[in-house]
């Protein structure tokens, strides 16, 4: 009976750090500028990993294809919705700035804001194209 008592102990408490491992994974992937340097730096941040590396050869490689496939889909739509916040900003900031240009009279320098700011608009229709 305590035999099955600290087989379940152990378990749970093994199964708990196997998920606290497995959530700190997605932090190196994100944070590491390559998918080799996120295994290589979760494994160093985790030396209990060291002998299944050591004793599974297909784990790094394994794991970096993983993390190769996840990073390049989170970076991608994160360098998207990061440029796409920046160019709504500008255009925001900039349409604010051609109110205030009128407001001050400033009509030749609205216009010609106002002229940059849809010769940009149509570069990038265009570019869709």
């Amino acid at each position: 009976m305590l035999a099955c008592f600290i087989f379940a102990y152990y378990k749970r408490v093994f199964s708990l750090r196997s998920a606290q491992l497995a959530k700190a994974f997605p932090y190196f992937l994100f944070t590491a500028s390559d998918s080799d340097d996120a295994v290589d730096a979760w494994l160093l941040d985790n030396p209990e990993l060291q002998p299944l590396f050591t004793n599974n050869a297909f784990i790094a490689p394994f794991l970096s294809a993983i993390a190769q496939r996840v990073n390049n889909t989170f970076g991608l739509r994160a360098r998207v919705l990061i440029g796409a916040c920046f160019s709504m900003g500008d255009t925001v900031s900039d349409s604010l700035v051609v109110i205030q240009y009128y407001k001050e009279g400033q009509n030749t320098s609205a216009v010609i804001l106002l002229g940059l700011m849809i010769f940009g608009l149509i570069v990038q229709v265009s570019e869709r194209r």
